[in-house]
């Protein structure tokens, strides 16, 4: 293609509207240098990224006319060259790939970018190394002709003071190298043309092409389409632009609630901290992560802020570009998973606590005990090899543990012992549930043989499944030989106790005959005296009490023989029988008897013999506990639904007969109810509380004794209203 036209300065003359100066701007550039195709690029100041407007040798130039074609980003070198406002050339390879790659796919082979400033940039004479008079541009703005020296030295003034101007545009020209006088004659072109530019109203310099306008807008939709906070602040921390999820947070109108309003603001003081954090600080060291406060709600919300600073036309810095990563979810969750993974920790140290405590317990207990895992798989003959043990106690390993240096003996014994144990184990596990047995085994350093009580049981979980199978062996030889010396001694007291009933026989035997004549000589003397005389009285009571001491002979001789006189009596009469009997004696000891009765009580099968004969024993054993000045207090009441005695029914009277004396030593309270047991130094024959015992259980009534704060003695007897058995 050949192109013709017009000298430069007519040409560009002629031109009347900016699209037209530079159409014919690149067609003079492309006459002087003889390339065939070009391209005219503005520099939208709004973004920085530089756009191919016009063309010509190249396919589509009415299209481009009509579209700008993006060429690349403040960083590219098209932009760059702009900044700069000198000429660069790039080669066929810059433009076969990399950043210039587009140029090669709108058609150039090679490229020479040249600036178009707004005035003069570079002189001729220094493009060309030296000095044109003719065609120099400084010159001709010289007022006045003058000497060679002087304009010579205006001219360098001139060309060092102009250096450092900056080109909104550039003609990109399909050439590699141009000669001196060409680059003279393309700088006259560019000066010419920016001068024109600089005075056209309709210069599109500092404001969007037509297509900047559109991607703005498709920017904006894009980032309105982020579900994350999207912001860009100025170099002075205002917001310029923010998406709907920021503007939620960081936006706030004057209808707003007051409590959205504050919550607003409150987010906007800390972003412009964290800004102000960001501009000071290295992108290394600034802060990562920013909370901020929910203007609807007023919980915490954690961001993680990811940003960018923001370049303008001249690459210099225009402010700061800010995504904000909602993180609040992931970090409750890692904080419920570092609470979790404490509370993991906390378990595992209290489980080794537990599992020494159990250590302890279990070592301190004399039984053998064997805990063992029932998944295990194993096999062997020892326990520890067919099963997994988890746990055993020093006394299961005196019998099933053997060290490898033991003797053999000893390790055959132990060899001996595994196999009962673990087939017993065994068939608790295959059973599913518990098993007893009684097991003989060795002691491996005795070698004893030794009878143990087995009982092996499952253990499970919360949900039921198995976690370890617990075998204990209780030793049976110690408890039975406890046992046979318990039953030699119930022989030696049943022997004893036989004795003492031929004993007692045989003075019953002998006793009887005096007592009948003591009963004869009563009566006689009773009926010699009148009726109602006092003397009359005490002859009727010795008479009752010599027929009780009779009775008494009686069952003395057969003891063992309940009693058949069993009848409804009012336990109150009889304890008011007995101290008006022993009143005198009572007074003699200077103890006082104190009756606290319920008039209430019921009535109760019972015999009032033994009855008398319980009251008249522990009553003359308090009296002679207590000392000068002593007290006893007798007590009745009815049991009130075993609040009182538990072991009751609600259908029984209780005995209480108390004394301040100096009580009775735990040693002897444990057996005060054996016979031939005594706190008397002299007279006492160890019986009378004894009987007592025999007389109380005979009626399906307890007795026993306590202490009495601060001092003394409480004899408690529980009666049923109705024995189970009535003889």
């Amino acid at each position: 293609m050949t192109l013709t036209a017009p000298a430069p300065a007519e040409a560009l003359r002629d031109a009347t509207d900016a699209d037209s100066l530079l159409h014919t701007a690149l067609v003079a550039s492309l006459h002087a240098t003889g390339a065939q195709r070009g391209l005219v690029v503005l520099a939208d100041l709004g973004t920085g990224r530089v756009y191919a407007v016009q063309s010509v040798g190249l396919l589509g130039d009415e299209l481009d006319r009509q579209r700008p074609v993006l060429l690349g980003g403040p960083r590219h070198p098209v932009a760059e060259a702009l900044r700069d406002g000198e000429f660069r050339h790039i080669s066929p390879n810059s433009v076969a790939r990399g950043p210039l790659a587009r140029l090669g796919r709108l058609g150039l082979r090679a490229a020479t970018i040249v600036p178009l400033p707004l005035e003069v940039t570079v002189s001729p004479c220094l493009v060309a190394g030296r000095c044109l008079e003719k065609r120099c541009l400084v010159r001709e703005r010289t007022a006045s002709a003058s000497p060679d020296g002087e304009w010579q030295r205006r001219i360098a003034a001139s060309c060092q003071r102009s250096r450092s101007l900056r080109s909104p545009a550039a003609l990109l020209l399909d050439v590699h190298e141009l000669s001196p006088e060409t680059k003279v004659a393309v700088h006259e072109i560019a000066d010419r043309t920016g001068q024109m530019l600089a005075r056209m109203p309709a210069l599109p310099v500092g404001s969007s092409t037509p297509s900047g306008e559109a991607e703005e807008e498709w920017q904006r939709r894009a980032f309105a389409a982020v579900d994350e906070p999207v912001l860009v602040a100025d170099t002075s921390g205002n917001l310029s632009f923010t998406n709907g999820p920021a503007h939620r947070l960081f936006v706030a109108g004057s209808s707003d609630a007051e409590g959205r309003r504050r919550a607003v603001d409150f987010n906007r003081m800390l972003l412009s901290a964290w800004l102000a954090a960001y501009v000071r600080t290295s992108e290394a060291s600034r802060p990562r992560e920013l909370a901020l406060v929910d203007p609807e709600d007023g919980s915490e919300l954690l961001f993680e802020l990811i940003s960018t600073t923001a370049y303008n036309a001249l690459a210099r810095e225009s402010g700061t570009v800010v995504v904000m990563k909602d993180v609040s979810d992931l970090r409750h969750a890692a904080e419920e998973l570092q609470a979790s993974l404490r509370r993991v920790e906390a378990n595992e140290q209290s489980a080794r606590r537990e599992g020494e405590q159990l250590r302890l317990v279990l070592e301190r207990i004399d039984q053998a005990i064997v805990v063992a895992d029932p998944r295990a798989e194993g096999e062997g003959v020892l326990a520890s090899e067919a099963m997994d043990v988890l746990r055993m106690n020093h006394a299961a390993r005196r019998l099933l543990h053997a060290d490898e240096d033991a003797p053999k003996r000893r390790r055959e014994i132990v060899s001996r012992n595994d196999a009962i144990v673990t087939s017993f184990i065994s068939q608790s596990e295959m059973s599913g549930g518990e098993a007893s047995a009684e097991l003989t085994l060795t002691d491996p350093f005795t070698e004893q043989v030794r009878s143990f009580a087995a009982h092996a049981g499952v253990a499970r979980d919360q949900v039921g499944a198995a976690v370890a199978i617990v075998c204990v062996l209780a030793d049976l030889t110690e408890l039975r030989e406890l046992e046979r010396r318990r039953v030699e001694r119930q022989l030696f007291e049943s022997e004893k106790l036989a004795a003492t009933g031929r004993l007692a026989a045989s003075f019953a035997h002998e006793i009887n005959n005096p007592l009948e004549a003591m009963k004869n000589a009563l009566y006689l003397v009773g009926e010699d005296l009148p009726e109602d005389s006092t003397a009359r009285r005490y002859v009727r009571i010795a008479t009752s009490e010599t027929d009780r001491i009779s009775k008494i002979v009686r069952q003395i001789l057969g003891f063992y023989r309940p009693s058949v006189l069993r009848a409804p009596v009012d336990l109150n009469a009889i304890i008011s029988e007995v101290t008006e009997l022993l009143r005198a004696q009572l007074r003699k000891a200077r103890v006082e008897a104190r009756l606290e009765l319920d008039p209430s009580l019921p009535r109760i099968v019972a015999s009032s013999d033994q009855l008398r004969q319980i009251l008249l024993n522990l009553t003359l054993n308090s009296a002679q506990a207590v000392s000068d000045g002593g007290t006893i207090t007798i007590t009745t009441r009815a049991s009130r639904a075993g609040r009182d005695t538990p072991q009751v029914s609600a259908e029984s009277v209780i005995l209480e007969i108390a004394d301040d004396g100096p009580g009775i030593a735990p040693e002897v309270r444990e057996r005060i109810f054996e016979p031939f047991v005594t706190t008397k130094e002299r007279g006492g024959t160890g019986l009378g509380l004894w009987i007592c015992r025999e007389i109380v259980q005979a009626h399906d009534g307890t007795i026993s004794v306590k202490d009495v704060t601060p001092h003394g003695t409480r004899f408690v007897i529980v009666l049923p209203v109705r024995p189970k058995v009535e003889t």
